[in-house]
């Protein structure tokens, strides 16, 4: 499984500490209880001859950045 917490730059560092500190290692022992892995979630460009690989994306659209970006904005 890759995983990864949200990486847009507005959400508060505090909420991706939270995650990588509390969220991610009961996930990933979770897992391991049930014999499965995880890894980062990697991208890589649509450009075939770009061969390089990033840490996922900080694009607001992507899932985990809105859901990190609605939980740092209070209505």
């Amino acid at each position: 499984m890759t995983i990864l917490e949200a990486t847009h730059p507005a959400v508060p560092r505090a909420l991706t500490d939270i995650a990588r500190s509390l969220y991610r290692p009961a996930l990933e022992a979770a897992m391991q209880r049930h014999g499965l892995s995880s890894n980062d979630y990697i991208t890589t460009s649509a450009d075939r001859a770009d061969r390089s690989v990033s840490l996922g994306g900080n694009a607001p659209g992507i899932a985990r950045n809105t859901f990190g970006c609605a939980a740092a904005c209070p209505i």
